[in-house]
């Protein structure tokens, strides 16, 4: 490997690092997104809500958002 080539694949090394880390710093929101009740449950559950004057939406969501926390 020439000393171009070295530097081309550090070069690369690096910026494959960077991208990883920036990858694993979201995993907290691809978890968060496959936790989620889907759109048409979330709205099913504010339309329940409204109606008897509970928070089951608001508890489901906050549920998620507690077992995945933003770092």
């Amino acid at each position: 490997m020439t000393a171009e080539e070295k530097s081309q694949w550090d070069i690369l090394a690096e910026q494959s690092a960077i991208e990883k880390a920036e990858y694993d710093a979201l995993e907290w929101k691809r978890n968060r997104q496959k936790k989620y009740p889907s759109w048409q449950d979330q709205m099913d559950m504010m339309w329940h809500d409204k109606q008897d004057d509970t928070t089951t939406w608001e508890d489901a969501v906050q549920a998620v958002k507690d077992a995945n926390p933003k770092p």
